[in-house]
């Protein structure tokens, strides 16, 4: 079954001590002797299990009511521990989804099964030949090291003597010649260049290469250039993660349709983000689907929600840290920062594909709405200061220090009379005062 949720039964198996099941059963009655039988593992320690006892959990669908349900046996050693076709309240099933609960996450999947196999297992035939041939390279150099003799039987050699290298003279009889040396030929380079293939074999094949590590190559400086590489070379691991952020997919919409069947009761939440912490109060009302409504003759159908759900991931790698902020300073100098080039920079940004554009492209906006109010508040404020300065005679600056600090003519600059400068502006205040008012009396017979 390639497809677990189709499957009609779904079997979990595990090992649990005795003690905790007649803790938690107390009807539980321990044989000794199960009818299932487990695999047995080789471990490094040794693991006892003469008094653990194989505890079955069982999950198998039926056609109920024209619909799917999933309900739940556990079992052990012919107790029935638990069955939901016994419970008051399960009807239903075990869940109102009908899904098993497991997910699998498989990177290369297997024909017409569930499971599958990963990095780890592509990658170990390559080094089980490394380790063997480094095993061998090893006995090579000790053999090479520590040379052996030939001693032909009743050469008159002392052999403890011969093999004591802290000995200076070694007794012997007859022929010298009745001992000789074992020759060892050492490693031959076509085995240390299998072996230098088989290390490469391994780099390619896990992606390990020497820019994942932080090395360079000769002629690669520019700290663009080394974080662009050692983005390409993490590429395969990006690769293997994507299978489990759609199996964690799969697992929050399970998520949202337990919310949605058990959350019958408002609960306490803490949401995070940027803006700061937010304590909410949340249940499955608005979740559950609608009954049935008939709207003049026509019948419409209840309506349950649907969540679209996407993973993603924040940068975890620091070589993506270092991409950003090159590419933050390739914007920055290309002006796309500058509030009077907002367009121009949005269509620029909305081209671009890289992490945080969102962002980005709502800050640029934000500074170019600014800029525009400030532009408007720039031409009221010089529509004021024309106005003021028809009003008074004077600039907007002087006509409103003047009023602050309750002058009742101009300050002269010396060298004149003050009476009749005085008498000068006191008139073209009245005057003004006048024409203000002749003003607004014609506005209201205007409005009226």
């Amino acid at each position: 079954m390639k497809d677990i949720q189709k499957s009609p039964h779904l079997f979990h198996i595990e090992l649990v001590n005795r003690e905790e099941l007649e803790g938690e059963y107390p009807d539980f009655k321990f044989r000794g002797s199960g009818d299932i039988r487990s695999a047995k593992y080789m471990h490094d320690d040794t693991i006892d299990t003469t008094d653990k006892c194989m505890v079955v959990d069982w999950y198998y669908k039926k056609h109920e009511g024209g619909r799917m349900t999933l309900h739940f046996i556990k079992f052990c050693e012919g107790n029935l521990l638990y069955a939901t076709e016994q419970e008051e309240g399960m009807e239903n099933g075990l869940y109102a989804h009908g899904r098993y609960p497991y997910e699998f996450d498989v990177l290369f999947p297997e024909k017409d099964s569930p499971a599958g196999f990963g990095y780890v297992d592509i990658m170990k035939d390559a080094q089980i030949s490394i380790d063997n041939m480094w095993i061998s390279f090893e006995k090579n150099v000790k053999w090479c090291s520590e040379p052996r003799y030939f001693a032909k039987d009743g050469s008159g050699i002392n052999a403890e003597q011969f093999a004591d290298l802290r000995n200076t003279i070694v007794n012997y009889t007859g022929d010298i010649e009745n001992i000789k040396p074992i020759q060892t030929a050492p490693v031959g380079g076509i085995a240390t260049n299998l072996y230098q293939l088989k290390i490469d074999e391994l780099k390619e094949t896990s992606s390990n290469r020497d820019f994942s590590q932080g090395g360079t190559a000769s002629g690669v400086t520019a700290a663009s250039a080394i974080a662009a590489l050692q983005e390409a070379g993490s590429k395969t691991s990006r690769d293997m993660i994507k299978s489990a952020y759609r199996a964690f997919e799969r697992i929050n919409i399970l998520v949202v349709e337990l919310i949605r069947e058990f959350y019958d009761e408002e609960r306490e939440f803490r949401i995070t983000g940027q803006q700061g912490e937010e304590f909410i109060r949340y249940s499955n009302e608005n979740l559950k689907p609608t009954e049935e409504t008939i709207m003049g003759q026509v019948s419409v159908s209840s309506r349950k929600p649907i969540f679209d759900i996407n993973i993603t991931s924040q940068k975890s790698s620091p070589f993506s840290r270092i991409a950003q902020n090159e590419l933050a300073k390739e914007l920055y100098g290309a002006g796309l920062f500058n509030p009077q080039l907002t367009d121009q920079a949005l269509i620029c940004l909305e081209m671009m594909d890289f992490e945080g554009r969102e962002e980005i492209i709502r800050k640029v906006s934000q500074n170019g709405a600014m800029l525009q109010q400030l532009q408007q508040m720039q031409t009221q404020i010089q529509q004021m200061a024309q106005v003021i300065t028809e009003l008074t005679g004077r600039d907007m600056i002087g006509a409103v220090s003047g009023e602050a600090a309750g002058e009742e003519m101009p300050p002269t600059t010396g060298g004149g009379s003050t009476d009749a400068l005085g008498n000068a502006y006191r008139s073209a205040k009245g005057n003004t005062i006048a024409e203000r008012a002749k003003t607004t009396t014609r506005e209201r017979t205007a409005v009226n």
